[in-house]
C-alpha cells in the first residue's frame, strides 16, 4: 500500500511539473476598468445654470462588466473657465457670469470633458 500512494504521490508531482514547464500560471481575474464617464446632473441635456446658482455635480461610472457606480467623492474636478463658473475639486459648481465653460473630471485615469452652460434660462 505504501508503494501505490508512493507512486500516486510521484504522478501528480510529475503532472504538475509538466504543467508548469509549458508556461501554465494561473491568474486571477482582472478588475473591471472604467470605460465611461458621465455627469448625471442634467441626463442628456447641457448642463445650464442660472448666474448665481451653486450646484453638485455628479458623475457615473461604467465599468468594462457593465457595471455602474456613482464616483463623484473619488473624482477629480478642474473647471477651465473661472469668469463664467468656477468648480470646486469635489465637483461644486458655482454660475458666475452668461457664458460657457469646460470641464474635465477624471476617475482612475479616465477623464471625461464636458461644459457648463450659463444662461438666462435653465434651458439652453
Amino acid at each position: 500500500m505504501r508503494r501505490l500512494v508512493l507512486v500516486a504521490a510521484l504522478l501528480v508531482l510529475t503532472a504538475c511539473e509538466n504543467r508548469l514547464d509549458r508556461g501554465f500560471v494561473p491568474t486571477a481575474p482582472s478588475a473591471p476598468t472604467v470605460s465611461l464617464l458621465q455627469v448625471t446632473n442634467f441626463g442628456k441635456y447641457a448642463l445650464g445654470m442660472l448666474p448665481g446658482q451653486v450646484t453638485q455635480l455628479n458623475v457615473e461610472a461604467t465599468f468594462s462588466d457593465g457595471a455602474k457606480r456613482m464616483v463623484t467623492k473619488e473624482s477629480t474636478w478642474l473647471g477651465l473657465n473661472a469668469s463664467v463658473v468656477t468648480i470646486s475639486p469635489a465637483g461644486v459648481a458655482t454660475a458666475i457670469q452668461l457664458g460657457v465653460a469646460s470641464y474635465h473630471v477624471t476617475y482612475q485615469g479616465f477623464t471625461m470633458t464636458g461644459n457648463v452652460h450659463v444662461c438666462k434660462t435653465t434651458m439652453c
